[in-house]
């Protein structure tokens, strides 16, 4: 009879663990790690911590642990702002000293993701998150500010409507960016950092040199996770890496606010690229921002860089916005300061929100623009990094097949399946390299990456006989 209660009581146990359990799931959706330096301590850094997970979920407790690349720290909150859209954002913030110069790597790990995920091995809500910054610390040439983003690390699409998204990272220090598409990281069972189980990358998605990720078409509504690496380059000497990890909600097909730049035609463009803001010139953008429907209608105001505290000084935008026939005008104006130039774009966004009568948002979009702060125009931006030259034959290969990268201390080549899988990978000596063809790769087409600290990463297809 005590056998029979004590199996009962251990079912009722386990059933309540398993009623409770979603409720008490955190629901993270991403984040990133930034930090600042000690003006007369370059090896004294302050680093922030932000965190976005739904607000369905448990907060994130008052303390947390992170590793600062030397040990284990207790770190204490500083924010939890409700964003909407049933998003928070949660901050901490803690300083370390390090001791001596070198590259050091500042990692968090959190649990868990949301569950169904689609585009990741299940049950996703299994997978923790993880978040990562490395930092090179050197008392002679300090990196005075970490890699920075201005939207959140969360946002949504729509079925069949092309989506477009931009962190809109930046860098104070006026470091060059560069942005590749990785897998999601999770702590792995030993203690190390590994790529979240089963990750695919959903068929047309990119980032281009501006961090602008681009999905043609979403066909399928759900959860979707993604993480984009952004490289800091100073000289060509890298000088960090910030990994920020994302999750991108896709509803079914919604009426969104619609926008259209009226006075383009106004403007000096490069098709597809960036327009023209000449220092000490006033530029205006006039947006259009369209309602279809009878909701209410929000255009909020514009997120750039020239608007941080670093830039604020030299570029101040003024912000007009009236009523129109269906929708909303919003203009903005500002003159540049000639300390403004440099050979890259600034991103400017902004967004439309469509609330119910509830004040609950249904739908938004966002819109980006870059603006190029120069004096005159070019059909293309200079190289950021030079291109890593490489030669891969026989092509079509069949047992194995050749690399000759000159150039390729370090690099590293990777071959993926065409549901975005990493099939192989193996790092490169400069010159001649055999690569073996591994025994349960079929016959068929494959893509592949070559990459290498300093150069832009080639990429090419490879098909196996």
């Amino acid at each position: 009879m005590k056998q029979l209660l004590s199996l009962r009581l251990l079912l009722l146990l386990c059933f309540c663990g398993l009623w409770f359990a979603p409720a008490q799931a955190t629901h993270l959706r991403g984040g990133y790690i930034t930090y600042t330096t000690d003006s007369q301590n370059p090896r004294q850094y302050l680093f922030r911590m932000v965190i976005f997970r739904d607000v369905s979920g448990v907060q994130i407790g008052d303390k947390v642990s992170i590793f600062d690349g030397l040990q284990q720290v207790e770190v204490s909150k500083q924010e939890d702002t409700d964003l909407g859209d049933n998003i928070s954002r949660t901050s901490y913030t803690w300083s370390t000293s390090y001791p001596a110069d070198g590259t050091y790597t500042v990692t968090w790990t959190g649990i868990n993701r949301n569950s169904s995920i689609i585009n990741v091995a299940q049950p996703s809500d299994q997978h923790s998150l993880l978040l990562r910054t490395t930092v090179t610390v050197s008392a002679l040439n300090p990196d005075r500010h970490g890699i920075s983003f201005l939207n959140p690390s969360s946002s949504e699409a729509y079925v069949g409507t092309p989506f477009k998204y931009n962190l809109q990272a930046y860098d104070a220090d006026g470091d060059s960016l560069v942005y590749t598409l990785t897998s999601p990281y999770r702590m792995g069972t030993t203690g190390t950092g590994q790529a979240v189980p089963g990750y695919t990358l959903p068929s047309g998605i990119s980032v281009n040199q501006f961090g602008e990720i681009n999905w043609p078409n979403p066909s399928t509504r759900g959860e979707y996770a993604f993480a984009v690496e952004v490289k800091a380059y100073r000289n060509r000497r890298l000088v960090s890496t910030s990994i920020n990890d994302l999750q991108v909600l896709v509803r079914n097909a919604a009426e969104a606010p619609d926008f259209t730049l009226t006075n383009q035609n106004r403007l000096i463009t490069a098709t597809g690229l960036y327009i023209l803001a000449k220092p000490e010139s006033p530029l205006k953008l006039s947006f259009f921002v369209r309602n279809p429907t009878q909701q209410t209608l929000q255009v909020l105001n514009p997120v750039t860089e020239l608007q941080e505290p670093h830039l604020v000084n030299q570029s101040s935008l003024q912000v007009i916005e009236r009523d129109s026939a269906d929708g909303i005008v919003k203009e903005i104006i500002f003159t540049p300061d000639n300390s403004l130039r440099r050979g890259w774009p600034y991103a400017l966004s902004i967004r439309g929100e469509l609330s119910s009568s509830g004040n609950t948002t249904t739908a938004y979009k966002r819109e980006f623009v870059y603006l190029l702060i120069a004096d005159q125009l070019s059909t293309s931006l200079p190289d950021l990094l030079p291109e890593l030259a490489h030669l891969l034959y026989p092509n079509p290969a069949g047992r194995h097949f050749m690399i000759e990268a000159p150039a390729a201390a370090g690099a590293v080549f990777r071959l993926y399946a065409l549901d975005g899988r990493l099939v192989q990978e193996q790092l490169l000596q400069p010159g001649k390299n055999k690569v073996l063809r591994k025994s349960d790769l079929s016959t068929g087409l494959y893509t592949y990456s070559i990459s290498s600290e300093g150069y832009r990463s080639r990429t090419g297809k490879l098909f196996f006989r």
